[in-house]
């Protein structure tokens, strides 16, 4: 990982974004979040990489700005009737470019929140550590 890197991990159960700094011995990194503290975590914490662009921690609010019109967690029941016939594994990018037509940093990370927070309709498969989750359909047995 890079100086920079936009990351996601969870702190005591909370979603937090955070810019890697720099490493922490062999195995950790030290993030600053948007509040300008520092945190040691180990890659596996990582749940969301954010690539492309450099990052300030100072930039982290305006990017959670950007996200918020995209959170509508009702935009996954159409998503899931588009894709539940397929019944194939779908990645943040590809649900962003589904629910928004577009697939950028901020519109991936938007899908991935609404992914990650929702219990109905889809489910991940396999661990969170990159980019390349893909999250699998529910099998929903609509009476």
């Amino acid at each position: 990982m890079e100086k920079g890197t936009l990351v996601e991990f969870k702190l005591q159960g909370d979603r937090r974004l955070a810019v890697i700094d720099r490493p922490d011995g062999k195995n950790r990194w030290i993030v600053i979040d948007k509040r300008e503290q520092s945190h040691s975590i180990a890659p596996r914490q990582i749940n969301y990489q954010i690539a492309g662009e450099t990052c300030k921690p100072s930039e982290i609010p305006g990017f959670l700005s950007a996200i918020e019109p995209y959170l509508d967690a009702s935009s996954l029941e159409v998503a899931w009737e588009l894709l539940v016939e397929d019944g194939a594994a779908v990645t943040p990018e590809e649900m962003a470019l589904l629910l928004f037509s577009e697939s950028s940093q901020a519109q991936s990370y938007a899908a991935h929140c609404l992914l990650s927070d929702d219990t109905i309709y889809f489910k991940k498969k396999g661990i969170a550590t990159n980019l390349e989750v893909p999250l699998k359909l529910l099998n929903v047995s609509t009476n």
